[in-house]
């Protein structure tokens, strides 16, 4: 048989270094396959619709504002929540994927920024996984295909079409879990993976607070599964608290950056618990993992028509047919590897975060299955049927936490990343058993199938600027605003056009809605009245931008406003605006 030698080793110098080159550029441009139309209106359009995107294409602007023309720190803004102001803290505000947008934001705008920042989550996650299997393997062919499963996931294409700058940045966990299973096996003191594990533990912790939570959890069971299989004296040794000890260290400034503040906010009391029945929804089902996604290119539009799928970004946790089959293939073959250890390990913890993904209660079909209440239960459960309660109720309702969290199929993110590093070692046994144009050809088929089986279809791009009332308003004296019917104020896009008018709007970040919002919303819904402009002075509201759709009659509304203090001051493009300018 002829030995499959590594690519890198081939050649050495200036080869070995092109070596990494060319992965870097396949995973470019399939990057950039993967995500097409983008490319083509990077600077000006983004993909899908007016969703998350548009708020952290505001985070990016706003990061740009506060450090480089404000030069205070961003954590607070006072462009939300007028007059009080809005801590970034009490959601996620992805610190280290804001500031990867910042030179591409500095140079055009926030749209490239975040175009850019979302790109590199492919590039990165499927260099790093590569890296990670070429590591344990050295053999190049497997390490793409195991890094194209785990980079063009629909999983990721999904949050990377809802622009979701925190979720989609999925790339530090290769990197993680490679120092990590390095730091369990590590006999003698070395640097190497105490920093490679602080300092990748640190950059998920400056990318999510869902992420963070879920590694810390994921990676406690391993090592729990390791004492018990591997090394019963582990916890005995004061060597192994002090290398934990070293990996808190190094993360320690990472973290701080990246947790602390909602850690400081939670001891403030400014997070409430969310309740069972807004979380519960977000329990995934079996069938999300064997569903292709609602936009592949060959069944997506069969399963959209078939299948609830109103959960669709949450719910495509879709593990592929071919990344499957290989990573059975990786598990069956693992004794005849040299990974026992870490694919056993691999699915264990892999197995942890299939069902803490299933979340609270049982779900099918995005529908709880209920079943009849036991007389047993008769007392405590006063309805005649109930949910089937899984593992993650007891996490919900008891431990520190876990009730700040409510979309439970992310921990699907964990799944599919042990199926892409077994996949590699699939791939890797399958490489090895064959020869010659044999190896290469397989290798050009299973990498096409992997990529077919993910290839969504072409997303729809949305341009994004501003209109003609935010460059009015922008020359106009500061004040707060507000945007009528209310909900438009809780809009992601009149969030982001506040980069432009740079009026404070009343506004928070949806859906952490706090009490404000119920307060102030039947109030707001019946303006033109005196107590809604009781409520604007209260506020220190000085714009109220009507949306011409909702008040057809500008005339009347013109005379209303009058009467009760308010200046109309222009119409453009269906939106009008007036002035507060006399005390109640």
């Amino acid at each position: 048989m002829k030995k499959n030698i590594p690519l890198a080793q081939k050649q050495p110098g200036i080869l070995q270094r092109a070596h990494w080159v060319l992965v870097t550029i396949y995973f470019t441009i399939l990057s950039l396959v993967f995500t097409y139309p983008l490319i083509t209106k990077i600077t000006t359009h983004i993909i899908g619709g007016y969703d998350d995107n548009l708020y952290w294409m505001w985070l990016v602007g706003w990061f740009q504002k506060s450090l480089f023309n404000l030069h205070i720190l961003p954590i607070h803004s006072y462009l939300l929540n007028t007059p009080y102001g809005y801590n970034l803290a009490v959601t996620e505000f992805s610190p280290l994927q804001v500031m990867i947008a910042q030179p591409f934001s500095i140079l055009s705008s926030p749209i490239l920024g975040v175009n850019i920042s979302l790109l590199f989550t492919f590039v990165s996650a499927g260099l790093l996984m590569y890296l990670w299997i070429y590591r344990l393997t050295k053999n190049w062919k497997a390490a793409l295909i195991s890094g194209s499963i785990y980079a063009f996931l629909p999983y990721h294409i999904v949050h990377f079409q809802q622009g979701q700058l925190n979720i989609a940045a999925i790339q530090w966990f290769p990197l993680y879990f490679m120092g990590f299973f390095d730091f369990l096996k590590m006999q003698k003191w070395d640097w190497k993976p105490i920093l490679l594990t602080g300092i990748s533990l640190g950059l998920i912790a400056l990318t999510s607070q869902y992420y963070i939570y879920m590694t810390l959890w994921v990676s406690a069971f391993i090592a729990l599964i390791y004492w018990i299989k591997y090394d019963r004296s582990l916890i005995l040794h004061a060597d192994f608290w002090k290398k934990v000890l070293a990996v808190l260290v190094v993360a320690l400034p990472f973290l701080v950056v990246g947790v602390g503040p909602f850690l400081r906010l939670h001891g403030e009391g400014n997070f409430s618990a969310y309740g069972f029945n807004e979380v519960a929804h977000f329990s995934a089902s079996i069938t999300d993992y064997l569903l292709p996604a609602t936009r592949q290119w060959l069944l997506g539009s069969w399963v959209g028509h078939h299948f609830p799928r109103q959960l669709w970004t949450e719910a495509t946790l879709y593990i592929g047919v071919f990344a499957a089959i290989l990573a059975i293939l990786g598990v069956i073959k693992r004794n005849q590897t040299n990974h026992k250890q870490i694919i056993t390990l691999m699915l264990w913890g892999g197995l942890l975060a299939l069902i803490l993904s299933f979340g609270t209660n049982l779900v099918w079909m995005e529908k709880p299955v209920m079943v009849n209440t036991p007389a047993f239960l008769s007392s405590l459960v006063k309805e005649p049927t109930m949910p089937v309660y899984l593992p993650g109720f007891l996490l919900f309702k008891f431990f520190p936490f876990y009730n700040k969290i409510r979309a439970w199929m992310r921990w699907g993110i964990f799944v599919m990343l042990f199926i892409a590093l077994a996949a590699g070692f699939g791939a890797d046994w399958l490489m090895n058993k064959l020869t010659g144009y044999k190896r290469n050809l397989v290798f050009i088929a299973l990498l096409s199938l992997v990529i077919l089986d993910f290839l969504p279809n072409p997303a729809t791009l949305v341009k994004i600027a501003p209109r003609s009332v935010d460059y009015w308003l922008a020359g106009q004296p500061s004040g707060g605003q507000v945007q009528l019917p209310f909900d438009e104020s809780y809009s992601t896009y009149n969030i982001y056009y506040t980069l432009t008018n740079n009026k404070p709007l009343v506004s928070q970040i949806n859906p952490i809605l706090t009490n404000r919002y119920f307060v102030a919303k039947p109030v707001y819904d019946h303006f033109p009245d005196q107590e809604s402009v009781n409520l604007l002075h209260k506020d220190k509201i000085r714009y109220v931008l009507l949306d011409d759709d909702y008040f057809p009659d500008q005339q009347t509304l013109i005379s209303q406003c009058q009467a009760l203090g308010l200046r109309f001051a222009i119409d453009l493009n269906g939106i009008s605006v007036f002035v507060v300018e006399t005390a109640p």
